[in-house]
């Protein structure tokens, strides 16, 4: 059952990428210039926060308009994706769009990111003390108990981030409502991501390889290129598991004869 729920939620997302692949174009190329352009403004101070000798607040704040630039334009693409693939709508040729929409999708974003960092810190901060109060064996316990933990939370952040997807349609779904309905998703939801995750990343890096053999000026110019590549196809189609996760979750609802209300 997983494996054909996982295998569904490949097909529907490479599909839906590959036969909109222009659309996706036309909804991100103008967020992605902006960043890459402030990244090459900002970008240096940002790294200068984590290497120069002193605290400035200059630099934090580079970061921060890094962040927040991120946050905004992710909402924006993910938003307008969602709508693409489920519900046909067409993007114009610049797509900035940031309204009610996107910022219900980013303060979501946000709240998941939030409280993943807090779980995070937690299992940190619990590793962290073992190791000080504990010996080499304990340390080795504790350590092989932080890797189950985060591996076994997977599916479980997959099926919160499907609160995500009704932001675009006006729709409200709870983190309890989401639970119920989502049974059963968030191990597929993570196989799928994680083949998505490869399929992008395994090409690039062995082009990149290539491209390092032939010398510098390729190696650099191919890396840029590459990245750029890794990061719009990969964005596609990671909010593309989301878009069908929600789909099926949907699809359950309408069979009960129940569905989210609209906002």
């Amino acid at each position: 059952m997983a494996a054909s729920t996982a295998s569904r939620l490949i097909d529907g997302t490479f599909n839906a990428l590959f036969s909109n692949f222009g659309d996706f174009l036309k909804i991100c190329w103008a967020w992605f210039s902006i960043q890459v352009l402030a990244t090459l403004l900002l970008g240096r101070e940002a790294a200068d926060l984590v290497d120069g000798p002193a605290f400035d607040p200059q630099q934090l704040a580079g970061s921060l308009a890094l962040l927040a630039l991120s946050i905004v334009s992710g909402a924006s693409i993910a938003v307008a994706w969602h709508r693409r693939v489920l519900l046909g709508e067409r993007p114009g040729a610049v797509h900035l769009a940031f309204g009610r929409r996107e910022v219900a999708y980013a303060w979501r974003l946000v709240a998941i990111a939030l409280l993943g960092g807090a779980f995070a810190l937690s299992l940190s901060f619990l590793r962290t003390l073992a190791e000080m109060l504990g010996g080499t064996v304990l340390s080795g316990i504790v350590a092989i108990a932080y890797l189950v933990a985060f591996v076994l939370s997977l599916p479980l952040w997959m099926r919160l981030m499907l609160v995500l997807p009704p932001a675009a349609f006006d729709e409200r779904l709870g983190l309890r409502e989401a639970f119920a309905w989502s049974a059963g998703l968030g191990w597929p939801m993570v196989g799928a991501s994680l083949f998505a995750a490869l399929f992008v990343a395994l090409p690039v890096w062995l082009l990149q390889f290539v491209a390092g053999m032939l010398g510098r000026f390729v190696s650099t110019a191919a890396n840029i290129v590459l990245d750029v590549v890794l990061l719009v196809v990969g964005a596609a189609l990671q909010i593309g598991i989301l878009a069908g996760g929600y789909y099926i979750l949907r699809e359950r609802q309408m069979a009960q004869g129940a569905g989210p209300p609209a906002a």
